[in-house]
């Protein structure tokens, strides 16, 4: 019977788990400081201001566009560029931790479905919805409590 040696075991096991999986780095529009982490099929973008806008598959995790089915935007991101989700079919959630709606520049979600759930704070839904992009962009806003 062949052994597997622990070291070999361990690698696959933490490889298998994402921890080695990850990637990152900035995508905050000049002089912003805006980064962004694709971690399995979570996109996750940190920071402060605005992020750079981006055409057909330009974006550095473009690779990954056929299997983020989440994205997480945190407080601080003020401006959310063009074609960050851009053709990202399986996307089912987005979830942004702001309470006042980042400006959408320009086509964020194309190619997208509408019926994407996004989350935000439950005291922020009525500003989402009211928002003219976000609204366009989501047929369902929900409150991130009813995650």
């Amino acid at each position: 019977m062949m052994k597997i040696k622990p070291v070999i075991l361990f690698l696959f096991l933490i490889a298998s788990t994402g921890i080695l999986c990850a990637q990152h780095g900035t995508c905050g529009a000049k002089g912003d400081s805006v980064t962004w982490t694709l971690r399995n099929d979570t996109l996750t973008f940190s920071g402060i201001g605005k992020m750079e806008d981006y055409g057909i598959f330009t974006t550095p995790w473009g690779e990954a566009y056929g299997s983020i089915t989440t994205v997480v935007i945190h407080p601080g991101v003020t401006n959310i560029g063009e074609g960050i989700c851009r053709n990202c079919f399986k996307l089912t959630s987005v979830t942004c931790y702001a309470e006042t709606p980042p400006a959408l520049e320009g086509e964020v979600f194309e190619g997208t479905s509408k019926d994407i759930v996004l989350y935000v704070p439950a005291n922020a839904v009525s500003a989402y919805k009211a928002n003219e992009n976000w609204k366009n962009s989501f047929a369902n806003i929900l409150a991130i409590q009813e995650k």
